[in-house]
């Protein structure tokens, strides 16, 4: 089997430092911030794009030719692009626990998967994890039903477009809302005995 090289995919998602943040709360919060979503997430391809996760990257800026209005998105790709968030989310949380606990009590370097110097500092398991993320994560976005280049191109968007912000934000609601509701009904008590 061959091994991977780092430049040729993916992520980089620069979102909080701290995992447990839902991630609806985070784009309310924290869109415009630096430490969060300054560049929003994007996934890398073929080297041209990126998703930034915290010291966690994986990838290059977007560039501005490739931005459009939110006019050329439809409810649908917002709706595949909340579904993909949510999905890289939960495996960010997990990756994110991974280097917290191989770092304590220092901060996380930063990772880039499109860097391979920046992995020479974690262990072989550790890389593995990073390299795990990044694939899974490419992978999650397509099988929302967007393109690597919808996906960021969304997320580079956001930060000019507020309108398109706003649809993000409700859509990754309406997604943890419809997921609290089935989860609810998987053996739980909705209150109303």
């Amino acid at each position: 089997m061959s091994t991977i090289r780092f430049h040729r995919w993916l992520l980089n998602v620069r979102w909080l430092r701290r995992p447990a943040v839902h991630l609806a709360g985070f784009f309310l919060i924290g869109l415009m911030s630096t430490v969060s979503l300054s560049n929003g997430p994007q996934v890398e391809e073929d080297g041209v794009t990126s998703l930034s996760m915290g010291p966690l990257s994986i990838g290059q800026e977007v560039s501005a030719q490739s931005v459009q209005s939110s006019s050329d998105f439809s409810a649908e790709d917002v709706d595949s692009y909340a579904d993909a968030l949510l999905k890289i989310e939960a495996i960010r949380q997990q990756t994110w626990s991974e280097l917290e606990a191989e770092f304590a009590p220092q901060p996380v370097p930063e990772v880039a998967c499109h860097d391979e110097q920046t992995l020479e500092g974690l262990s072989e398991a550790l890389q593995q994890s990073v390299v795990r993320f990044c694939e899974q994560s490419i992978v999650l976005v397509r099988e929302s039903g967007l393109s690597v280049t919808q996906f960021n191109q969304i997320t580079a968007n956001q930060e000019e477009d507020r309108n398109l912000a706003n649809a993000v934000q409700a859509a990754i609601a309406r997604l943890q809302q419809a997921d609290a509701l089935t989860s609810g009904t998987d053996g739980e008590s909705d209150g109303t005995n």
